[in-house]
């Protein structure tokens, strides 16, 4: 899966990066939600 990783937060949306992650397994009390979009908006 894709995921944004954020390697320096000071640096704002320059500090953000796109990679590839594994997807996450549920343990036996978590709960794995889905999103097939979002977006992030600044003020």
């Amino acid at each position: 899966m894709k995921a944004i990783v954020v390697t320096d937060e000071a640096a704002g949306t320059g500090g953000m990066t796109l990679a590839d992650r594994p997807v996450p397994e549920a343990g036996i009390n978590d709960v794995i939600g889905g999103t097939r979009s979002a977006r992030i908006a600044r003020p």
